[in-house]
């Protein structure tokens, strides 16, 4: 792979150095490269960015130096020079790719600096991060310019191209396979078999800033991935095949936030499993604190505070990690057991660096409201659908409170309001004639050009501002792919959503709140 990038690098006529390490692990790497003629400059294993400075001592202040990695071996000289010549153009000291707003697949990208620009960071730059990854310190302190010249939306964006995993080593050697010349390709042609591969998904994901950070408006849910869960899954828990094919279709679709909980069975596990296989870096995980139900109600602080650690402990061993992007409390009222030792002993995990982000997961709008009056939430999600008018205060006050993530759950209602759960499967006390429901929303999808009622549901709960991304849950690899193009499609304008709210019904909490539901024998 090194060599192959390199190759490719400098089929122009550019002088290519291989930057490596010292370490003899890395003997047999710089044996290889110099077999192909390749310049290898051996330095540090734990600084790169002195690597950087020791192969490009040589230079000129002046000259361009090009930063390209092994795991990547679809760019050419073509877009080195492209990227090159956008720099000249500029007249900035640092220019680079940035997926996906460049066009391009993640994974293939370079940066193109001025060796003035290394040597000044190399000289200055502290922080153990900006050694590993060589230009942080350059684009933080000179600039940051990128280069978007390719950009077109659906033609690759939405693609995969690095090598992290073995499923990704697959993908590009398949990309490779039957290439008469894998040096002299094009990376345009390289980008375009990768699009053709069979399995190529369909396109990428709408992306919400959400808490400072990007991600997917589509979370994937994984009740379903650990336990026979909702009213509209008759099949049961899927087999650990089944569940891996349905993770693995999210990371390839784009999706890149999973919610998941320790309650949830199996699925913690399934999931880390999954990320051990070389998929950290594409996927963050949203969790839940293990319900504090079976504790006697005056559990001592003691209690409840061991509680918290060993579910905290147990989430953290289940997925495999060190962290888990945003931990929830997955009843509200636990924040208040034994004086706020659940609380407590979660600030303390988050200080220590275990929990990136503290939220709650709520079933009414007065958890939610009391949750945004907390300045460490960072996290809510909340259940909320086209039947559910309950949550305008609340909207109110999450648009005082950027900081916060919001994320609707239960958007069809465990499923009934898709279609497919006859009106006699129901909960009994839902309180609402359900056949005329069932009419009046497939009515409105005719009116609003709504290809179904999931159609008509997601486009609802997606068209609301004050919502960051939307967690559905799913049991099959094929339902993945349905839900990504479902949510390629536009939402529903704000005069819809009004026409939406005015047609249907006035609905009751006894259907809103799966936990109140009843079912006859």
């Amino acid at each position: 792979m090194a060599v192959l990038a390199a190759l490719r690098a400098g089929r122009g006529g550019a002088e290519v150095r291989l930057a490596t390490s010292v370490d003899p692990t890395d003997d047999i790497l710089a044996s290889v490269a110099s077999g192909y003629g390749l310049t290898v400059v051996r330095g540090s294993l734990e600084d790169p960015l002195s690597r950087f400075a020791l192969a490009t001592d040589d230079l000129a202040d002046s000259d361009l130096v090009v930063r390209l990695t092994a795991d990547n071996t679809v760019p050419d000289s073509e877009m080195i020079a492209e990227l090159a010549a956008e720099l000249i153009r500029l007249d900035v000291p640092y220019v680079r790719t940035s997926s996906p707003q460049d066009g391009l697949p993640y994974g293939v990208g370079a940066e193109v600096f001025t060796v003035e620009a290394l040597r000044a960071a190399h000289s200055t730059a502290t922080d153990a991060g900006e050694r590993e990854h060589v230009t942080p310190w350059i684009r933080e302190k000179l600039g940051d310019a990128v280069f978007l010249r390719y950009a077109q939306p659906d033609r690759w964006s939405h693609l995969r191209a690095t090598i992290d995993s073995f499923a990704d080593y697959h993908r590009i050697s398949r990309v490779f396979a039957d290439v008469e010349d894998p040096v002299q390709i094009g990376w345009a042609d390289l980008c375009d078999r990768l699009a053709a591969l069979p399995d190529a998904p369909i396109g990428r994901l709408p992306v919400a800033m959400a808490g400072g950070q990007p991600q997917s408006t589509l979370i994937l849910g994984t009740a379903q991935l650990g336990m026979a869960y909702g009213a509209a899954n008759p099949g049961g828990l899927p087999d650990s095949h089944e569940a891996r094919e349905v993770i693995a279709t999210a990371v390839a679709h784009g999706i890149t936030h999973f919610d998941t909980g320790r309650a949830y069975g199996l699925a913690e596990e399934r999931i880390g499993r999954y990320l051990d296989e070389g998929h950290r870096p594409q996927v963050r995980v949203v969790t839940k604190l293990r319900p504090l139900d079976t504790l006697d109600a005056d559990a001592t602080p003691g209690e409840v505070g061991a509680w918290t650690d060993a579910s905290v402990f147990r989430s953290l061993a289940a997925l495999g990690g060190r962290t888990v992007d945003a931990l929830l409390l997955h009843r509200a009222a636990d924040a208040t057991r034994a004086g706020g030792a659940v609380w407590k002993h979660l600030i303390e995990h988050r200080d220590a660096g275990l929990i990136s982000r503290l939220g709650i997961s709520v079933m009414t709008p007065a958890e939610a409201l009391a949750a945004l009056a907390e300045p460490s939430v960072r996290y809510i999600q909340l259940p909320f659908n086209l039947l559910d008018t309950r949550w305008a205060e609340v909207a109110a006050l999450a648009a005082t409170r950027p900081d916060v993530t919001m994320v609707a759950r239960s958007a069809l209602l465990q499923g009934l309001l898709g279609g497919t759960v006859p009106p006699e499967k129901w909960p009994a006390n839902a309180g609402i004639d359900v056949p005329a429901l069932l009419t009046t929303l497939r009515g409105l999808c005719g009116e609003l050009g709504r290809s179904d009622l999931i159609d008509l549901c997601l486009g609802f709960v997606r068209a609301q501002p004050w919502l960051h991304a939307t967690v559905v849950g799913t049991e099959h690899a094929d339902q993945v792919r349905d839900l990504c193009l479902r949510f390629r499609t536009p939402v529903l304008t704000a005069d819809e959503c009004a026409h939406v709210l005015a047609s249907l019904p006035e609905a009751p909490v006894d259907l809103l709140d799966p936990s109140r539901w009843l079912f006859t024998p």
